[in-house]
């Protein structure tokens, strides 16, 4: 899921998404007087610092520009939002005011001072209603547009901060907006905030109990599954939490070093892959040598569509990446004799990238349609593959939410059939594919 270094071309992404509103007085109180969004700011700090410890040495300013930040508050337009007035729903990063505004963990951490001023401005305008639904599509819209304008490394993180208690919607609306985000490929890490103790401290659950209040229900269904074998889980081991079989990435705060430890998660991919950093299990181990493990590739495509897989097409093209460690398969390689289901699931049980080849034909097909496309969307949400549709022929692909949400080639609503009719430009196009696959390796 987390192969080799993030860099700043290549960088891991972070979403965050907090509530502000006024639903959080009753959970904001904390041991030492501070208050729950102190203690969210307070753990920020921390985890953007860790980066700046000198026993990494010498890597941060790499690591440091190689991990991005963009965050929203849902909850704006509390007594104060006259001073400072504005949606429901607020970039908390725009400190320039120039809108959509990212941010290295690096400038985060060296600017400290500056960034804690800018949220000390905006608390005068919190403390509104929950409009959590609300908060979520403004997150997700944001997400897409960062994902075309960059290659990113692992799948993107979100870290939500809420009570659980949405003004705007029902419980189900939000877990349904969850779920679209998590179908994008992201790992949601839901953190529950309250006064009372709800669960054990330092335990992630596989389920909620019948006990729980509806808010601590619905951000546990929120939450991403933690993916095993994982840096995130290798982090929560060294801090002794107990992990349930299944467990998902939620945990009750109630506590500032508990928000903290948790928090950490977000950045734990980058943390855990320096030589110097330690973590209980072999297992967990990331080092920072380029990873030498194969990435294999499915092909799903229609019958229609055979041509592209022909040695003088796109298969053609790609296959000589298969002397840098990738290995190619699609149902060509079937025998006679083979149980073809079991074996295609098989494939798609072991593969790391799917490549899919988009026409009228691969959209029509029961199959490729509620098959494969259902299986390798499953293993994008839980284990991080890759989906990279290619547009084949003018298609309904816009009607496919899986497709919509997912960075294709051509870019620009163009075909292959269309506008690459020339041996000379889809060559051209062809070699970019092969160098976006080239640089899913890395």
């Amino acid at each position: 899921m987390f192969e080799g270094l993030p860099s700043p071309e290549r960088p891991l992404l972070i979403g965050m998404l907090v509530d502000v509103s006024g639903s959080m007085l009753g959970a904001m109180t904390a041991q030492g007087g501070a208050t729950k969004l102190e203690a969210f700011r307070d753990a920020l700090k921390e985890t953007s610092s860790k980066l700046q410890n000198e026993s990494y040495k010498g890597s941060v300013s790499i690591l440091g520009r190689s991990v991005v930040l963009f965050a929203y508050g849902f909850g704006f337009g509390g007594l104060g939002a006259f001073l400072s007035p504005g949606p429901a729903v607020r970039d908390l990063l725009d400190r320039r005011g120039d809108g959509q505004s990212i941010v290295a963990l690096e400038e985060l951490s060296s600017q400290w001072e500056q960034w804690e001023g800018h949220f000390v401005k905006l608390a005068f305008a919190m403390l509104g209603q929950t409009p959590m639904l609300a908060g979520f599509m403004e997150l997700t819209e944001r997400l897409r547009l960062e994902r075309s304008k960059m290659s990113l490394f692992g799948p993107p993180i979100i870290f939500v901060l809420s009570d659980g208690d949405p003004t705007d919607s029902s419980p189900d609306q939000v877990v349904s907006a969850a779920k679209t985000l998590q179908d994008l490929g992201c790992i949601i890490i839901s953190c529950y905030v309250t006064d009372s103790s709800v669960t054990e401290p330092r335990r992630l659950y596989s389920s909620a109990k019948d006990q729980w209040p509806s808010g601590a229900k619905l951000m546990l269904a929120c939450a991403s599954k933690l993916p095993s074998l994982s840096p995130l889980e290798g982090y929560l081991a060294q801090y002794g939490w107990s992990i349930e079989p299944e467990a998902r990435l939620f945990a009750q705060i109630n506590q500032p070093e508990i928000l903290s430890e948790f928090m950490g998660t977000i950045a734990s991919p980058v943390l855990n892959i320096q030589p110097s950093f330690s973590v209980p299990h072999k297992d967990f181990a990331l080092t920072s040598a380029p990873s030498l493990t194969r990435k294999e590739v499915f092909i799903t495509y229609s019958h229609r569509d055979a041509k592209y897989l022909e040695n003088d097409s796109l298969y053609g093209f790609i296959r000589g990446l298969e002397k840098e460690g990738f290995s190619f398969w699609d149902d060509r390689q079937l025998r006679g004799g083979d149980n073809w289901d079991h074996e295609i699931k098989k494939q798609i049980a072991r593969t790391d990238i799917a490549l899919a080849l988009v026409s009228q034909s691969f959209l029509n097909s029961g199959y490729c349609q509620n098959i494969e496309i259902v299986q390798l969307l499953d293993k994008r949400k839980n284990h991080g593959l890759v989906v990279f549709p290619i547009i084949l022929s003018p298609c309904d692909w816009k009607s496919y939410g899986w497709l919509a949400a997912t960075q294709f080639e051509p870019r620009g609503g163009k075909t292959i059939e269309n506008d690459y009719r020339d041996r000379g430009r889809r060559d051209g196009l062809f070699l970019q594919i092969l160098e976006q696959l080239r640089s899913m390796k890395e």
